[in-house]
Formats: C-alpha cells, sequence, structure tokens
C-alpha cells in the first residue's frame, strides 16, 4: 500500500487529475472487502484502493453519490 500510495502522489504531483485517479480505482473488485467501521459515509468496501478513492471523491471532488 505504501507503494501505491507514493504513486499516486507521484502522478498527481506530476499533474494527473484525482478524478482520474478516482475512476481508475473506485468499485475495482478483488480480496479483501467487506463491511467499513467508523466510516459515516461509507458502509461497504471492494478493496482497499476502492476506499480510499471513494473517501478522496467524497471530501474532494464533492463525490457525495459514492458514500454508501
Amino acid at each position: 500500500m505504501n507503494c501505491f500510495a507514493i504513486a499516486i502522489s507521484l502522478g498527481m504531483q506530476h499533474g494527473v487529475p484525482l478524478d482520474e485517479f478516482v475512476d481508475a480505482f473506485v468499485f475495482t473488485r478483488f480480496e479483501p472487502n467487506g463491511m467499513v467501521q467508523g466510516n459515516p459515509h461509507i458502509k461497504m468496501t471492494n478493496l482497499r484502493p476502492d476506499y480510499v478513492f471513494r473517501e478522496l471523491a467524497i471530501t474532494y471532488l464533492a463525490g457525495a453519490d459514492l458514500a454508501r
């Protein structure tokens, strides 16, 4: 996950818009997946990148439609 976060950070520093990452990683599926605890906006996620990019979209891109 650390390497993935670094890659996303570098991409954004070099001009890749956040919505491109959101489109690429939201609703992707593989294990682990399941219920989310402690987040009032996201109750279920498919995998960690799905959760991270849904949270980023909700917080920074007004992606309220991704909260569920």
